[in-house]
């Protein structure tokens, strides 16, 4: 999952534990697995994020191969928004 939110949600969703993989965008750019078994930092622009509508956006994400050889292994995956805070005030 992916999800954004500011620096405190990110310290709260810390102190818990999940089975899930869980990546969070802090600035609306650089992201930081919270759970799961693998740790990823970095930014949006490296998975080359695209919005296609306010509601969609996709990305590549890229890892070593399985296989070990040594090649990339490159998977578009979609986003969609699930929920969006009522604007303050």
């Amino acid at each position: 999952m992916l999800a954004f939110a500011d620096a405190a949600t990110l310290r709260m969703l810390r102190r818990y534990s999940h089975d899930a993989e869980l990546v969070v965008v802090l600035d609306g750019e650089r992201f930081e697995t919270v759970w799961g078994p693998r740790e990823r930092s970095g930014s949006l622009a490296s998975w080359e994020w695209r919005y296609l509508s306010p509601t969609r956006a996709c990305y590549r994400e890229s890892e070593w191969d399985p296989r070990g050889d040594g090649s990339v292994a490159r998977t578009v995956r979609q986003a969609l928004l699930l929920w969006r805070r009522s604007p303050v005030g």
